[in-house]
């Protein structure tokens, strides 16, 4: 365990030093006790959960409190009851998170303040990778999801895993497991879960997939489409994560063909959207949006933690849903061509070998041609047939085999397979002459047939090259619909924000003090991101309206009642006592400098925060801090007031 009493006479330059050193490796916790003595906090607490993986320090007396403020540039004298904690710089988390105790010696203000600390520094660890490697002494454990909070869950393990080793309920945070997704999306109450709880560091780690770009590539092979989350937005590029543990950078070119859009001008970060993994050029798997059709079958998301669901779900804009299909029900031409497409297709796909179709309607014109020599035969006693000439010759040109030879009173057929001569009479060599002559008509008419079928495959062809212009178009027009409906959106949140206001949203309420409340709540909504809010929580903090605060915020005008609203969500939230976003001090009873603070006869003392620089008689939030641990906001007032 790592944990340090300081006093004056420490060596407080090198920890002040380790504080703004790049290299630091472990979070720094600092506690500093209250003025009149003792802690705020669960100290023994605090070293026993965060010991193993955190450099804690306890600071008892206001000389060394003040001594390492001077040497770390952060105020850790006001007020009382000051918690800090620092991350490993050398392993990416140089952030500085300030607590404070509630001003209550009650039991579960003690465990509040001192569960914060901890979730602070173990969330650090986390993000710094020092639970990477869990100790010798980890074990594995299964359980249930028992509850679901805001950013965490509860897990309650099966019976006979918990006793000395694993506690009977395990906490699970988003920030530790997936950050930046809603645990909501990957945990469920009465889901089935694993991981390993580490004894020493007092972790619990929830078994969960991390990828690479091999198991993106097994899971999504390349061409196929599944669904994935815009992590981040600029002009020419994105981050798009299939996996909360890869996200991958996607150019302009790859979302829209249309060099002058913006990413940032068609998509926001959180947007799910349908993507394409593919191979490019140069051999690298990347993902792309411009190509994908309505038609297209995603594939489920990946699911991220054992028995869960996938984590994405397909993001349905109905406005642009509704403009796209008022698009493709319109009648147009390349539909009227997409049939006459198919109809020829068909037909070429049935005679395509031209050649054998030529066959067959010469095997019919010669099944014809015996036909009409059978009714010849029967109906003439010679006529034409003798007064043609019997010395016909093949209207095709040389045959193969014996020539055919003339003799007494006929023509002489060679019949190729036998190579054997027969007599025909002219009467039957008329008949010949005239099948070929119709045979020969035939051909020319499949000739005919061939000509017409290959130009109107040529202007099909054309016509095709003109159909995929029109989809391109198409593609193009959604780009640009996707632009306007992003924008359609900005307009709307301009005009709801214009539309309703803080003072016409007092009528919906009964009281005053229930409007305004309301009007804290919206606040606090708008700054706080969802996993900032268990940090600045206005719904657990402790604070109430004074007598007269109500009527001084009324009498503000609309800009100053919005200054007024943000200055009090980060009093009410400690966030500027963390962070000192605001300047504030104590109030005192005159404009001098020697004018003596203002004070209840119970101790409690009356503060004041800026709401307004550089102008006359600048407004100014008047506050108690009570003795009981509640903000009490007393008025809104001009500079030169000095009462609560």
């Amino acid at each position: 365990m790592s944990h340090t009493s300081l006093t004056a006479s420490s060596d407080l330059p090198s920890l002040a030093s380790d504080i703004q050193s790049g290299a630091r490796t472990r979070p720094i916790v600092v506690v500093v006790a209250r003025a009149a003595g003792g802690y705020r906090f669960d100290v023994n607490h605090i070293v026993d959960e965060l010991g193993e993986y955190c450099d804690i320090f306890t600071v008892e007396d206001s000389a060394t409190a003040s001594q390492l403020s001077e040497l770390t540039g952060q105020n850790l004298m006001a007020p009382e009851g000051i918690a800090a904690v620092w991350g490993a710089v050398s392993l990416g988390d140089d952030g500085l998170r300030f607590s404070f105790a509630p001003q209550t010696e009650t039991a579960n203000g003690v465990f509040r303040a001192t569960g914060r600390i901890v979730g602070e520094a173990r969330t650090m660890a986390y993000r710094s990778g020092l639970f990477d490697q869990p100790s010798e002494s980890a074990v594995a454990v299964r359980g249930v999801v028992s509850q679901m909070f805001a950013g965490s869950a509860v897990i309650r393990p099966h019976d006979g895993q918990h006793g000395a080793v694993v506690p009977q309920l395990l906490s699970v945070l988003e920030e530790t497991t997936f950050p930046g997704v809603p645990i909501s999306w990957y945990l469920s109450v009465g889901q089935e879960v694993s991981g390993t709880w580490d004894p020493q560091s007092r972790n619990f780690t929830l078994d969960r997939s991390v990828w690479t770009v091999k198991d993106l590539v097994e899971a999504y092979p390349y061409q196929s489409v599944t669904l994935g989350m815009f992590t981040a937005v600029d002009r020419q590029t994105g981050r798009i994560a299939i996996h909360p543990s890869l996200p991958m950078e996607v150019s302009r070119s790859e979302i829209s063909s249309n060099n002058r859009d913006l990413v940032k001008g068609l998509f926001s970060e959180g947007d799910i959207v349908r993507v394409r993994v593919y191979r490019n050029a140069q051999g690298e798997t990347r993902l792309r949006l411009d190509d994908i059709d309505d038609s297209e079958v995603a594939l489920p998301a990946p699911v991220l933690v054992e028995g869960g669901q996938p984590w994405l779900e397909q993001e349905h804009n109905a406005m642009l849903e509704q403009m796209l299909k008022q698009f493709e029900d319109e009648p147009h031409h390349d539909d009227e061509l997409r049939v006459a497409m198919n109809d020829l297709l068909a037909k070429l796909g049935v005679s395509a070998d031209l050649d054998a179709l030529m066959d067959s309607i010469i095997a019919q014109a010669t099944d014809d041609a015996g036909d009409s020599g059978d009714s010849g035969e029967s109906g003439d006693s010679g006529g034409s047939g003798e007064s043609g000439d019997p010395g016909v010759s093949d209207p095709f040109g040389a045959s193969e085999g014996p020539r055919p030879i003339p003799g007494a009173g006929g023509i002489v057929r060679t019949t190729a397979g036998a190579h054997t001569t027969t007599l025909v009479s002219p009467k039957q060599a008329s008949l010949d002459a005239f099948a070929l002559k119709r045979m020969r008509g035939e051909l020319a008419a499949a000739v005919a047939v061939r000509d017409r079928i290959q130009a109107q495959y040529g202007e099909l062809l054309t016509e095709l090259a003109n159909a995929k212009e029109v989809v391109d178009l198409m593609r193009k027009q959604r780009a640009d619909l996707q632009a306007k409906l992003s924008e359609a959106r900005k307009d709307t949140a301009r005009l709801s924000q214009q539309t309703s206001t803080i003072a016409s949203r007092r009528e919906r309420f009964d009281s005053d003090a229930e409007w305004l409340r309301e009007e804290i709540r919206r606040t606090w909504l708008a700054i706080f991101k969802p996993a900032d809010r268990a940090t600045h929580n206005i719904e657990t903090e402790m604070w109430e309206f004074g007598p007269h605060f109500v009527n001084t915020f009324i009498a503000l005008d609309a800009g100053e009642q919005r200054k007024a609203l943000r200055v009090i969500v980060n009093v009410v939230s400690r966030r500027n006592a963390r962070e000192n976003v605001y300047h504030e001090h104590a109030l005192r009873t005159g404009d001098s400098v020697s004018a003596p603070e203002l004070r209840r006869p119970n101790g409690d003392a009356c503060w004041r925060v800026h709401l307004e620089k550089g102008v006359s008689q600048a407004k100014r939030l008047h506050y108690w801090r009570r003795k009981d641990g509640y903000f009490e906001l007393a008025r809104i007032a001009d500079h030169d007031v000095y009462e609560a």
